[in-house]
């Protein structure tokens, strides 16, 4: 994980999302529109208070409220810009479930920080849309990640990949994957406990991690996973939602990564 060492202030002033040609920007920056709503109406910030402002690919600036107009604040840069990678070498492949739940599961898992979130269609999944509602849902999921960054004042936004069968994904092979490290939750017949199987067997990052839909996997399925190299782990002996396992799941990686990168 690269980039700058974050201060205590860059860490507790308010946070905001603003375009990247904001932050290039010379002179004084001025938000309308919905940031400025959030930040005087919303959030009551006055002259002088400081804000971040992040643009979700990397890229932050610290700024002083200058002048708060009628329908804009004015802002000044105190500092320079700075570019942050914060995100987890983790990325999410996860069935995609009914509504309000997978939006639940894109928010929280970029809260937490995960690299990418891959929505994938499989056997049992109950959601069957077309191609253009799942590249709606694919806009409506990245917004809610960028979304997500004034929650956990993360820096770069969790990136939403284009939703894809699993039977293609399992036609073309192990070869589409960029990690060397791949994770299968599994309710039946789970192997170790997902702890056990990053800590004890050690599994370098970068990690992919898949989450099946209600009901788990098929039989083929998961054979075809693990073929591709995925190793089954469990999370205990009760049966969780899809959205609660990924979450869960990506958490206990999460805070496996950050332990190692403290040693």
């Amino acid at each position: 994980m690269g980039g700058t060492q974050i201060s205590k202030q860059q860490l507790t002033a308010p946070q905001f999302i603003v375009p990247t040609e904001i932050l290039d920007k010379e002179g004084p920056i001025g938000l309308d529109s919905a940031e400025y709503h959030h930040m005087i109406q919303v959030r009551r910030l006055e002259r002088g208070d400081t804000v971040r402002l992040v643009d979700g690919i990397g890229n932050l600036v610290l700024a002083r409220i200058r002048e708060i107009q009628a329908k804009q604040v004015l802002l000044e840069k105190t500092g320079p810009k700075k570019v942050i990678d914060d995100l987890i070498p983790l990325d999410v492949m996860m069935s995609v479930i009914k509504g309000d739940r997978m939006d639940f599961a894109i928010s929280r898992l970029s809260e937490i920080g995960v690299r990418t979130i891959l929505p994938v269609i499989t056997r049992r999944s109950v959601v069957r849309l077309p191609g253009n509602r799942l590249r709606e849902k694919r806009q409506r999921w990245q917004a809610l990640s960028l979304h997500s960054l004034k929650q956990c004042r993360g820096v770069m936004a969790t990136r939403i990949l284009e939703p894809v069968k699993l039977a293609e994904i399992l036609a073309k092979g192990s070869g589409i994957f960029s990690t060397t490290s791949r994770v299968l939750l599994s309710e039946n017949n789970p192997g170790a406990g997902l702890a056990e199987t990053m800590l004890n067997k050690y599994r370098p990052f970068p990690v992919t991690l898949a989450v099946g839909p209600e009901g788990g996997f098929t039989p083929e399925e998961r054979s075809g996973l693990i073929q591709m190299g995925f190793m089954p782990a469990g999370l205990g002996p009760r049966i969780l939602r899809s959205e609660t396992a990924a979450i869960t799941g990506a958490s206990v990686i999460s805070e496996i990564f950050r332990s190692r990168q403290n040693k």
